[in-house]
Formats: structure tokens, sequence, C-alpha cells
């Protein structure tokens, strides 16, 4: 085997095999969406779970025996988690998507104040909708300034593709 045969094979990348970073951002960006309502889903289970613990705990005081008070604890658990959990994660769903059609339709990045800002004041301004047009402004004003937040910590890319 001459020194030049394997300089050459050691050069070459393996076929088959593909190498990135961990740094570098997936090719559909769909995955964050799912990632964050993930979280939010998962987040939402357990505040929403503590806070009906603590609840259920407050009514159990009234209650005579060990069986009521441990149901009244366990039927306010399970439907705090669960009701939190499910409005956060369809809030956090119809954020991401919004947020990655605006992206697509204007060419900006996902991660654009424009796109977060404009996405969290449309989820804030339909969520409170049925309270009126007051209720509305104010959370769509809210919204706003959540989803502000959301891309302030994002790594930013440049803004046109």
């Amino acid at each position: 085997m001459s020194a030049e045969h394997a300089t050459t094979e050691a050069m070459e990348a393996p076929k088959g095999v593909e190498f990135s970073t961990l740094n570098e951002p997936d090719g559909s960006g769909w995955s964050q969406v799912w990632k964050d309502t993930g979280i939010v889903y998962l987040s939402g289970a357990f505040v929403g779970a503590t806070s009906g613990a603590f609840s259920g705990i407050r009514e159990a005081g009234v209650q005579k025996g060990f069986k009521p008070r441990m149901n009244a604890v366990l039927d306010h658990t399970g439907s705090g988690a669960a009701r939190l959990a499910n409005n956060g994660a369809a809030m956090a769903l119809t954020f991401g998507l919004l947020r990655k059609c605006l992206s697509i339709s204007t060419g900006l990045d996902d991660n654009s104040i424009f796109c977060s800002v404009t996405s969290g004041a449309m989820v804030g301004a339909v969520v409170k909708a049925p309270g009126g047009y007051v209720k509305s402004a104010i959370g769509a004003s809210i919204g706003g300034v959540i989803g502000l937040f959301s891309s302030l910590g994002q790594a930013r890319r440049p803004q046109y593709r």
C-alpha cells in the first residue's frame, strides 16, 4: 500500500454517513414546534396537578373519612392537570403553527421578532375573543409581549433567506 493511496483513503468521508454538529439547525424547523408544544403540555400538567392537589387538600378538610378526602384530592388533581395541560398545549401549538406559516409566507426567520410577536398577538386575541373587544385587545397585547420574550433568547440567523 502506497503512502499516496493511504492519504486519499483517509481523506474521503465514509459513504452513507452524514456528519453534522449539534449547533446546526435541522432542515425543516417543524421539530421546534413539536418540542415547544410538548414542553408546554408537560409543564401545564405539572403546574395544574400541583395547584389541583392544593385545592383538593383545602376541600378535603370538610370531608369525613379517608376515602372521600382522597377522592377530593385526586379529582382536583386530575381535572387541574388536564385542563391546564390541554389549554397550554393548544395555545403553544397554535402559536408555533402561526409563527411557522408567517415565516414561510414572509421569508423571515422562524425566530424573528415580527413572526413571534404577531403570532403571540393573534393567539392572545383569539383566546380572549369570547370576552369582547376590550378583552381581546388586552389578550393580544399580552400575547405579543410573550411572543417578544420567546424570540429574545433565540439564536439569530440572517433575517432573509
